[in-house]
């Protein structure tokens, strides 16, 4: 299973201009959301997540076919926060 997206961190930036939030890998544009309300800025902060979201379920996975077990609880709190609070 290969994430078949934009490869790299994805970096969610906004834009004052009509463009809106950008969301890019460097210098790769994964994708513009429209600025029209706050509902857009945690929209763009979402989707620049996906894949560290992507990668820790994958890692959740390995950690139980292994029965190993490094990613915490505190790790995946700092997802949910990150992806929740503004």
């Amino acid at each position: 299973m290969e994430f078949k997206g934009t490869k790299g961190k994805w970096y969610s930036k906004y834009s004052k201009t009509d463009e809106g939030f950008k969301i890019s890998s460097g210098i790769d544009l994964v994708c513009i959301t429209r600025c029209i309300q706050r509902e857009d800025e945690a929209n763009a902060l979402l989707i620049s997540k996906a894949p560290e979201m992507l990668q820790m379920l994958k890692d959740i996975r390995n950690q139980i076919e292994d029965g190993r077990t490094y990613i915490t609880k505190d790790d995946i709190d700092r997802l949910i926060k990150q992806v929740t609070e503004i």
